[in-house]
């Protein structure tokens, strides 16, 4: 028995072609028939996916379809088409049996009873009443842009600790650990730049005997009280290169004299133990009005007059606040000139032992500096630039 065909192939290859008319297609993938009018591109769909299944009484044509309904047929296995009205169709004013106007009564009595029932009604309408997380869509905290007690004290809104402990000054918004600059810092890092005071006369020290500061240097002192030096015959004033220009005294007690003249200048032979020796006068102090004086041998006295030069201080006038006269005051000094020089010193954080000449490398321990090890000196020396006041000297000659 012989078969007919269709043409036949994939949906996208019908889309590219117009059918000749009456030329049915049939799409393989979508399972579809297509029949052609010689216009339409891809032709026109016969069947697919949307079939009616079982329908009776179909109307000649859809179009007289508008005053029937669609249900489904009693057996249950098709759809029918059924008049409006009709006793085995839907009634057109009726849904699910009831008629729109009852609807429409029972739609009423409902709307009713809702509005008069205030349980069904959020009746709180102050501010003390209304629990905000009872709100629909909203909870008891859902505004984050705002504090509350749990939110203030979360580290996120207080970095530097739980509930705002400021225990670290240099963590403080717009400062460093540093940001006073009036204050002296303990490691001497600031200089000071104005006078440093007690608040109250002679009621405080600086330093103590188990605390003692190893070097101070300073342009000028005023003591109001005794300088007596921590044990007896154990320290110097000065040193035989570093000397003191001129010392004022009323009276003087010494145990030995000394003078740092090694020879006679009259006669140019050094100074032997056994020598006699006296002081010849050479000037006048411009200062005091005192003698001042060279020693010589005694036996040196009557040798003819001899010229020798020394140096002396340049002097130059100021003026100063006298307390206890309560005046200015006119004062003579020695003339200085500051220059600068390169010097080695221990840095910090390294100590120098007096008693072995090792250096030592210091750390902290309890607060406090406690020696660690010993290093080279190379570690523990730095060298660096100072200002420092010269005092100016000229040549005078004298006549012994």
């Amino acid at each position: 028995m012989g078969k007919i065909r269709f043409r036949r192939g994939l949906d996208a290859d019908r889309q590219n072609i117009t059918p000749d008319s009456g030329e049915p297609i049939w799409t393989t993938d979508k399972k579809e028939l297509w029949v052609g009018d010689g216009n339409t591109q891809g032709g026109i769909k016969v069947s697919g996916v949307t079939t009616w299944l079982g329908l009776t009484d179909t109307p000649a044509s859809f179009a007289e379809a508008g005053d029937k309904l669609i249900k489904v047929k009693p057996t249950e296995d098709g759809l029918e088409f059924v008049a409006q009205g009709s006793g085995s169709g839907l009634d057109a004013d009726k849904v699910d049996g009831a008629h729109k106007s009852d609807l429409e009564a029972t739609m009423d009595s409902k709307i009713s009873t809702h509005a008069s029932d205030a349980s069904a009604h959020h009746t709180k309408t102050t501010s003390s009443e209304i629990d905000h997380g009872s709100v629909q869509g909203l909870d008891d905290d859902d505004h984050p842009q705002y504090l509350n007690t749990a939110r203030h004290d979360t580290t996120s809104r207080h970095p530097l600790g739980s509930v705002v402990p400021h225990d670290d000054h240099g963590n403080l918004s717009g400062l460093g650990d540093d940001d006073h600059p009036q204050y002296l810092l303990a490691d001497a890092s600031r200089l000071v730049s104005g006078h440093l005071r007690p608040d109250t006369d002679v009621a405080y020290n600086l330093g103590a005997s188990a605390l003692r500061w190893n070097v101070i240097y300073v342009a000028g002192a005023y003591f109001y009280g005794g300088t007596m030096p921590g044990a007896d015959n154990s320290y110097s004033l000065g040193s035989s290169t570093l000397r003191w220009s001129d010392i004022y005294a009323v009276n003087t007690h010494w145990g030995d004299l000394g003078f740092v003249e090694t020879t006679c200048p009259k006669c140019g032979k050094e100074f032997e133990i056994g020598d006699n020796i006296i002081l010849r006068v050479i000037r006048f102090d411009d200062e005091s009005g005192g003698i001042m004086t060279v020693p010589i041998h005694l036996e040196c006295a009557n040798l003819s007059p001899k010229t020798i030069k020394r140096k002396c201080p340049v002097k130059e006038h100021y003026y100063v606040w006298d307390e206890e006269k309560g005046e200015v005051v006119k004062g003579t000094r020695n003339k200085t000139v500051k220059k600068k020089v390169k010097k080695k010193r221990i840095k910090s954080g390294y100590e120098l032992d007096m008693e072995t000449g090792k250096i030592w490398k210091l750390k902290k321990q309890a607060k406090k500096n406690v020696r660690d090890k010993i290093v080279e000196e190379t570690e523990a020396v730095e060298e660096v630039e100072e200002e420092i006041e010269e005092v100016l000297y000229e040549e005078k000659e004298f006549v012994i």
